[in-house]
């Protein structure tokens, strides 16, 4: 049996180069970063720094649609730095002003993905993030609060009051829409516009 051979396992590993091994690296670092940037973007971290536009709708019937003897538009401008601004509402259409105040002090001003919270004139605004309303379609990608004394469910987002706004009936219908300009088209939104100064 001298004549017969067995085969032995190999113990010997297959060498990796420098070069590979630079270039596996590479690659993983530069996944890593790509996955926190993502990751940044889709969860877009809470900010108090923004400038947004936006719409105002009044309804005296208390809910979106109804017959009224008083419905009015105003366009909305709001800006916040490090959470403190104004939002400014100026008259669009309507047949007269029945706001007291167009100027309102804001603080505590927090924006993020789902929600935009701050305090207008020290009351507590909250306007989720809509993305898919069928009701308020055209606005769509937007921040928005409703509510009115008549208004079904379906017409009620967030939270806002008549209130918060001098010069309003607490029976009246009011929706505020406020929105990134230029905000891309997506569930969520992926930027927060930087405040400017003036």
């Amino acid at each position: 049996m001298s004549g017969l051979k067995t085969d032995q396992p190999s113990t010997q590993w297959t060498k990796m180069s420098g070069r590979l091994m630079v270039i596996i690296i590479v690659v993983a670092t530069v996944a890593g970063v790509a996955l926190t940037i993502a990751s940044f973007y889709l969860n877009a971290a809470p900010t108090g720094t923004t400038s947004m536009m936006g719409t105002l709708y009044i309804n005296s019937g208390g809910q979106l649609g109804a017959a009224a003897n008083y419905t009015a538009t105003y366009n909305a401008t709001l800006s916040s730095n490090d959470g403190v601004g104004t939002l400014n509402l100026t008259l669009i259409s309507g047949t007269s002003d029945t706001l007291t105040v167009h100027d309102y002090a804001v603080t505590g001003l927090v924006a993020d993905p789902y929600n935009l919270t701050m305090s207008v004139g020290g009351q507590t605004l909250r306007l989720p993030w809509v993305s898919n309303s069928t009701i308020w379609k055209q606005n769509n990608e937007s921040y928005i609060a409703s509510w009115g004394a008549t208004a079904p469910s379906s017409q009620q987002v967030g939270l806002i009051s008549p209130q918060d706004f001098p010069g309003l009936h607490l029976g009246y219908y009011l929706v505020l829409i406020l929105t990134v300009p230029a905000q891309p088209t997506n569930d969520i939104p992926f930027m927060i516009a930087t405040y400017a100064e003036a």
